[in-house]
């Protein structure tokens, strides 16, 4: 897996206790979560030399993930998607319709096509994209 696939995962994974960064030394991605859980101590925030190495990667907003769904959905024509988006519970209840219909892996696809165009929009702005695109 390439370096900016990793990034591209970190950044879809939306759970509230994950926050990753890129490591501009190692050009890898660190997860730090609470040492209570860990046992481990996470980034010296206190050295400001760390502040320049690890560059915080962005988390998914749900919004987003909803507009995307939407796009998708528009690109289908399904009217059972759109259903589903409706639902109380539209995140699961959109991927399990996806699944039924046989478009899961597409749905997939597509959410990867625009994460990847939202990360290397912020690999420009952190000033690492050209780095990213060699690694890959």
């Amino acid at each position: 897996m390439s370096l900016i696939q990793d990034i591209i995962e970190a950044y879809l994974d939306n759970h509230y206790d994950h926050s990753y960064y890129f490591d501009t030394h190692e050009k890898s991605i660190y997860m730090e979560m609470d040492e209570a859980l860990t046992g481990e101590s996470g980034i010296d925030w206190d050295d400001e030399a760390n502040e320049r190495r690890y560059l915080p990667i962005p988390k998914v907003l749900s919004n987003e993930v909803y507009g995307w769904m939407l796009e998708f959905e528009m690109q289908q024509t399904h009217s059972k998607l759109l259903r589903a988006l409706n639902s109380r519970k539209p995140f699961r209840e959109f991927k399990e319709t996806a699944e039924q219909l046989g478009l899961l892996e597409k749905w997939y696809e597509y959410e990867n096509e625009r994460a990847l165009k939202r990360i290397r929009r912020w690999a420009d702005e952190m000033n690492i994209l050209e780095e990213l695109e060699k690694a890959a």
